[in-house]
């Protein structure tokens, strides 16, 4: 058997991982660099975690509420600073707390940006895929960028791009 991980070998490790996770919101990964561990040691950690292996899950799912923690205390943060009459916060605060938000939970907070290639772009795009990619895996690709109400890219034998 190897030696034992950083994870069980450093005592307060994980303590102190944990803390600065909810005490700042910083990315796990990040958290985890400043206090020594690579970002191989914590890929692997990871992986362990996916696993099932311990103490890599528990870890993982400690770090998972913690980033949630962080997340609720700066929710909390921005709702209790004043509002304008449009009835949002406002100042250097509610910016710092929001830009953090954006950026540390952008699936939940990130701004949501629609892109539509039409025209000769369009037609270009798809001559690029058509030529670089094989049968099948153009028809995963096309599947993947058609959108849910069936609206999605036509193309296939025959079909015309407009």
């Amino acid at each position: 058997m190897g030696r034992p991980s950083k994870l069980e070998s450093e005592p307060g490790l994980a303590d102190a991982i944990l803390e600065d996770i909810r005490e700042t919101g910083i990315p796990p990964k990040i958290a985890a660099g400043a206090h020594g561990v690579s970002r191989q040691v914590w890929e692997g950690w990871e992986r362990r975690a996916a696993e099932g292996a311990e103490p890599y899950h528990s870890f993982l799912s400690e770090v998972a509420r913690a980033c949630d923690l962080a997340e609720v205390q700066m929710v909390r943060e921005l709702r209790r600073l004043p509002v304008t009459e449009r009835g949002t916060a406002d100042g250097a605060q509610a910016r710092a707390l929001q830009w953090a938000l954006e950026r540390l939970r952008s699936e939940t907070y990130g701004q949501r940006i629609d892109v539509r290639v039409r025209g000769e772009a369009l037609k270009h795009v798809l001559t690029r895929l058509r030529e670089g990619l094989d049968p099948a895996t153009l028809a995963r690709v096309l599947a993947v960028l058609a959108d849910d109400s069936g609206e999605g890219v036509a193309v296939g034998p025959g079909a015309h791009t407009h």
